[in-house]
């Protein structure tokens, strides 16, 4: 932590001070450099409600309230690009949802230069190989995650068919580092012929890992039987090959990545010296009215991890991303149940389908079956459909589906064996003018029953977590500064699963209203009400947020 202030006390004077000099020239006149900025900032007010569950942590017991905030600056003159981020956390959320957080510094801070073709960075950097699938660094703050790179990159291109990338560094792990250390390196090109295109690309990336996590896995092996021992690997390489063909109407992706054998903790706490492979494909095929995507994933020990004995923040110590194929809902209870991407065992395929039979009316469809590689035991599986009525000058829009869904409770969130439900929605929306439009949204989750809707694999009676919901939202808007909605989720048959599952408990509302203003890059929002605990999810990496009751303000600009 201390390091990091020493650096960032250098780098202020050193990022205001170049923005002096370079912003103007020997008379003092402005030559064409650029100051650019946001600011995003959140706060939750607690009050404390036991029957809803929000009660028992400290935000609701003693602290009542918590911020977090990220103010970003850079500026770019004479081929230099530069950039700092100031991140701040009082009593937070963000990074622990069930304990309290606080600090404060320079959580981001890059120089990059551009000299011909050569681009070179230094500080922490954003960046990823492939998909992903060996190196991913990104932000998610909506789920507590910064796994910026803090380094060196160089990028080299040549025209527009060939780019060469290499990188070293370090792990952001909040405001330190973890201590092992990384570099990659790429090669990605271009070649259009005349009735197709292909972008074909290679990447290899290196983990070593430092001697006292080395003694740390050692001390662990150890503890096991002696025919299960091993001698832990203090470097790690993961390799990846990857294609886009493009073809008229089709696109196919695929890409091929494999990982040289370390010490994966493995079910029960047991440790495992174990390579890994993983094979991800996506084929589309569009047309006016039509179109059709198909996805798979096979991923067989493909953890990859700057911290292999982190447990606590498992998702912040990822070096690499594995998408999840299940598809990503927006309604409520729809994304309920989410099936987070599995890193050592798993099998997956989805169908996408979208047509358009008249301008009217869009249909769409999807499935998603995911087991393990035996293909023997299901994970998730769901079928969706919905459908978009919206005559052409007409006021009113109509939209309703339904989801079909078998869900491992015990794999995913470790609770009880199944969850099974069938979640019929429909949404209306009504233009008074060009401005002024009313959404009306309507969901309810079926899940008390004693067979599953998928028969096949264990058709038992079995717990169904919390049984059946009910969601019901109105939203009014008036662009371009103003929305407003109201919301109302009821678990209307709660089931104690954890003790009695025939005991009902009293039925819960979790309601809420919300208010928000924009204006130009403003935005400002405001919320105050209760909400129930779940996993909430973003491109397959999920964290468990629990229940809230109080108030939320938040703000973001750009300038």
């Amino acid at each position: 932590m201390e390091r990091i202030f020493r650096v960032a006390l250098l780098m202020l004077p050193l990022f205001f001070g170049v923005q002096s000099l370079l912003a103007q020239d020997s008379n003092g006149n402005n030559n064409g450099g650029r100051l650019s900025g946001d600011l995003n900032f959140n706060a939750n007010f607690y009050d404390r409600d036991t029957l809803r569950g929000a009660s028992g942590i400290s935000f609701y017991d003693n602290l009542k309230s918590g911020a977090e905030g990220w103010l970003s600056l850079n500026y770019s003159n004479w081929g230099f690009d530069t950039g700092i981020r100031f991140d701040l956390f009082n009593n937070s959320n963000r990074i622990f949802p069930t304990r309290d957080y606080t600090d404060q510094g320079i959580g981001y801070w890059f120089v990059r230069k551009n000299i011909e073709e050569l681009t070179i960075t230094g500080g922490y950097f954003y960046d990823q190989i492939g998909s992903g699938a060996i190196f991913r660094a990104y932000e998610q703050r909506l789920l507590g995650l910064d796994r910026s790179l803090f380094g060196l990159k160089a990028e080299y291109n040549f025209g527009d068919f060939l780019q060469l990338k290499a990188f070293t560094g370090k792990q952001k792990f909040l405001f330190d580092f973890n201590p092992q250390i990384i570099k990659g390196a790429s090669a990605d090109g271009y070649f259009a012929f005349e009735k197709f295109s292909i972008t074909p690309g290679v990447g290899v990336v290196n983990r070593t890992l430092d001697q006292t996590t080395i003694q740390a896995l050692a001390n662990a092996v150890n503890l096991q039987d002696l025919d299960t021992r091993f001698v832990p690997r203090y470097n790690t390489y993961a390799f990846t090959v990857y294609n886009t063909l493009t073809a008229g109407p089709f696109d196919w992706f695929i890409e091929a990545s494999a990982k040289t054998n370390e010490a994966v903790n493995t079910v029960g706490n047991f440790w495992e010296d174990l390579g890994g492979n993983f094979l991800y494909t996506t084929l589309s095929y569009s047309r006016k009215g039509f179109g059709i995507t198909l996805q798979g994933k096979r991923t067989q020990n493909f953890r990859f991890r700057s911290n292999v004995l982190e447990q606590e923040l498992q998702n912040n110590v990822q070096i690499n991303f594995l998408p999840a194929l299940n598809r990503e809902h927006a309604l409520l209870l729809l994304a309920r149940y989410n099936a987070q991407a599995q890193e050592l065992d798993e099998m997956a395929g989805t169908i996408d389908i979208i047509y358009s039979p008249i301008k009217s009316l869009t249909l769409e469809a999807s499935f998603s079956n995911i087991t393990n590689l035996e293909s023997d035991s299901l994970f998730y599986r769901e079928l969706f459909f919905d459908a978009t009525w919206k005559k052409r000058k007409s006021p009113w829009k109509y939209h309703a589906g339904f989801l079909l869904q078998d869900f491992n409770h015990a794999l995913y969130l470790q609770k009880e064996t199944w969850l099974n439900s069938l979640i019929p929605f429909a949404e209306v929306t009504y233009k008074f003018s060009r401005k002024v439009s009313l959404r009306v949204e309507g969901e309810y989750l079926l899940a008390q029953r004693n067979t599953r809707f998928n028969e096949g694999f264990d058709a038992k009676e079995f717990k169904q977590d919390r049984n059946d919901w009910a969601n019901g939202l109105i939203e009014l808007t008036v662009s371009p500064h103003w929305s407003f909605a109201l919301n109302n989720l009821y678990n209307v048959n709660p089931a104690d699963t954890d003790n009695d599952p025939d005991r009902n408990l009293q039925q819960q509302h979790f309601y809420g209203a919300f208010v928000g203003y924009t204006k130009k890059t403003n935005r400002f929002s405001l919320f105050y009400g209760k909400r129930t605990d779940g996993i909430v999810c973003s491109g397959g990496v999920c964290r468990f947020e629990p229940a809230f009751s109080g108030v939320q303000f938040q703000m973001s600009t750009n300038f």
